[in-house]
């Protein structure tokens, strides 16, 4: 599937500068005006052409459904790959078709220990290998942090206030804006809160009215590249999500060395961050606690400063090099463990 056929994301944020490999886009056809169905992956597995390894990226989509399907049927090995999951009280008929699809792959790919339990939970057998999963390369992972470089950018963005909170990311519901801005009632007036990534809805608008809000800042879509300029002028970062199944945020945030502010249905969050050591975990839905850590943080710079720095260590280990290195060590065990059976 094209990046142009994803509705709900910018093309600014893919690339095809591919260098060490070839990258397919499958066709595809939109079904009940929502769900892509890529019948184009037929012919690159029903012919069963010689692969060392197939790795499908989870089990959701009725793209990935077929060819799990087809692998059971002929009895081809595969590993699934998954970058999250909630463990949820489902229906019986759909926890067993859970549990279905995400059983019986050879092998597992997971990006934090509470996705090796969601798989455990719906059935995964053998070999679970935890990946740090993230977007970041090595050479984005700020090297110091320089105060003078905050307040610079601060100067270049026209940013008054001491301290500034930054959210990026879609505008839908999911993301918690709403939570944030609620937030914001009786926060100081030496910060000011930027949320990139679109235009207020009047949802939004309606919030800042009623509650009377100040130094609320919305900055339309950024790319990548322009974000870099508001992650070296910010404070601190806050991700008010309702559920992020990871939220690569996280890490680019960490990256630049800022305290992280997210909630407990993010699994970036659960996975990376500790309370009082490099940010704060919040309920969902909860503007109260939200308002509460985030004024500890503005009150509080040396812990800002300490808990960046706590994030940029950490962050270190979780470079697309480093991720690209565990696959490497995943398949040459899983071609070890072949060779002697």
């Amino acid at each position: 599937m094209k990046p142009g056929d994803i509705s709900d994301k910018k093309l600014d944020w893919f690339h095809e500068d591919y260098k060490n490999f070839n990258g397919i886009y499958l066709k595809g056809i939109l079904l009940f005006g929502k769900i892509w169905f890529c019948f184009d992956l037929i012919k690159y597995i029903i012919p069963q052409k010689k692969y060392d390894f197939i790795v499908l990226g989870m089990y959701s989509t009725p793209t990935q459904i077929m060819a799990i399907l087809y692998f059971k049927l002929v009895g081809i090995p595969y590993v699934l790959n998954s970058d999250g999951g909630f463990i949820k009280k489902d229906r019986k008929i759909v926890h067993y078709v859970k549990r279905f699809l995400i059983r019986g792959a050879k092998a597992y790919l997971s990006s934090s220990t509470g996705t090796t339990n969601y798989l455990r939970h719906y059935g995964a057998k053998g070999n679970i290998t935890i990946y740090p999963f993230t977007s970041q390369f090595k050479n984005q992972v700020l090297k110091s942090i320089d105060p003078s470089i905050k307040t610079k950018k601060k100067q270049e963005l026209g940013i008054e206030e001491e301290v500034m909170i930054m959210f990026s990311g879609q505008f839908i519901d999911r993301k918690g804006i709403d939570v944030l801005l609620t937030s914001c009632k009786g926060l100081p007036k030496n910060c000011s809160v930027y949320i990139i990534g679109g235009k207020p809805t009047n949802q939004y608008l309606k919030i800042i009215y009623e509650l009377n809000l100040e130094n609320i800042h919305f900055i339309d879509f950024k790319k990548p590249d322009e974000l870099v300029d508001f992650y070296l002028a910010a404070d601190i970062y806050v991700l008010p999500t309702r559920e992020d199944i990871w939220g690569l945020v996280i890490n680019e945030a960490m990256a630049y060395g800022l305290p992280i502010v997210t909630t407990d249905h993010c699994l970036a969050g659960k996975e990376l961050i500790e309370d009082f050591k490099n940010g704060f975990i919040v309920p969902t839905n909860n503007p109260e606690e939200l308002r509460l850590r985030l004024n500890i943080l503005i009150q509080d710079k040396k812990l800002r400063v300490l808990m960046g720095e706590n994030n940029k260590l950490k962050i270190e280990n979780y470079t697309i090099e480093s991720m690209a290195k565990k696959h490497f060590d995943f398949f040459k065990f899983l071609q070890g463990a072949e060779s002697m059976q």
